[in-house]
C-alpha cells in the first residue's frame, strides 16, 4: 500500500496582471478546464499502487474544489513546505504503508509514469527515492523550458 501526499501549498507573489500584481497558489492555476492539482490527483488515482491521497495546501480554497470527494484527505498547509508536510504526515496513520510525496503543480504526470517509479522503488531496498532525469533528456523534450539543475 502507498499513500500519496500532495503538497500543494505553494502560494506565488509578484504575478503582473494588467490590473496590478497578483498572489495566487500555484496548484489551483487553470490549465484548460482543470485546476493544474487536479492532473496530479488523476494520474495519482489512476496507479495501481496509490490507495489513499491526502493533500495539503490553503485548505479553504482546496475545500471548495474537492468538496464532497471522499477519496482526498485534506490538511492545511504550513509556512514551509516542510510544515507542510509534516501537518499532511499527522493524517499518515498506517506505519506499514510506503510514502509517496508529490508537489501539486506537475500537471504533465501521467499514471504510467507514476506507476514506473513506484515500481521501480518498491522492487528495490532503501528508505528514499527520488525521480532524476537527466538534462539533456528533458531539453530534448521540452526545449526552452526552464528547470533547475
Amino acid at each position: 500500500m502507498v499513500v500519496a501526499i500532495v503538497l500543494a501549498g505553494g502560494q506565488k507573489n509578484g504575478f503582473l496582471t494588467e490590473g496590478g500584481e497578483l498572489s495566487y497558489n500555484e496548484a489551483l492555476l487553470k490549465i484548460g478546464d482543470k485546476f493544474m492539482i487536479e492532473y496530479v490527483l488523476e494520474a495519482l488515482q489512476g496507479s495501481q499502487y496509490i490507495q489513499r491521497i491526502i493533500v495539503a495546501g490553503q485548505a479553504e480554497n482546496l475545500q471548495t474544489v474537492f468538496s464532497g470527494r471522499a477519496d482526498i484527505t485534506i490538511v492545511q498547509g504550513g509556512e514551509t513546505i516542510i510544515a507542510s508536510f509534516k501537518n499532511a504526515f499527522k493524517e499518515f496513520k498506517n506505519l506499514s504503508a510506503k510514502l509517496s510525496i508529490v508537489t501539486g503543480d506537475l500537471p504533465l504526470l501521467t499514471t504510467e509514469a507514476v506507476d514506473h517509479f513506484l515500481a521501480a522503488g518498491l522492487s528495490r531496498e532503501g528508505d528514499l527515492f527520488d525521480p532524476v532525469v537527466a538534462r539533456e533528456a528533458h531539453e530534448e523534450k521540452y526545449p526552452g523550458v526552464q528547470r533547475t539543475y
